[in-house]
């Protein structure tokens, strides 16, 4: 179950971090500045991690060939990002951002 932080610190970010939480971020900031926080602290704290949008595999219903196109950029991004220790999944509407845990503890 997702820990909800409303507006959180650095360092309630940093704590659950640390302790490998999963936890979502609700807030008024922008979805990018909870991302580009977020993911520099991962970072900083020697984490792989891979950003993603939250329904994304849905594009794949459009016509041909903007689905091909998708299809080959999502697993590009995959094999890119492969075996990440957190990933980040952005909502597609509004500014949350969910954060799980993957790596090896």
């Amino acid at each position: 179950m997702l820990k909800v932080l409303e507006n959180p610190s650095r360092d309630a970010i940093k704590s659950c971090i640390k302790n490998h939480e999963d936890f979502r971020i609700q807030n008024s900031s922008s979805q990018s500045s909870n991302v580009e926080l977020v993911e520099g602290l991962l970072e900083n704290a020697g984490y792989d991690v891979r950003v993603k949008t939250k329904g994304r595999e849905a594009s794949l219903i459009v016509p041909l060939p903007w689905n091909v196109i998708n299809f080959i950029g999502q697993v590009a991004h995959n094999v890119a990002t492969y075996n990440p220790d957190w990933v980040i999944s952005k909502d597609i509407f509004g500014s949350g951002v969910d954060v799980k845990f993957y790596g090896k503890g």
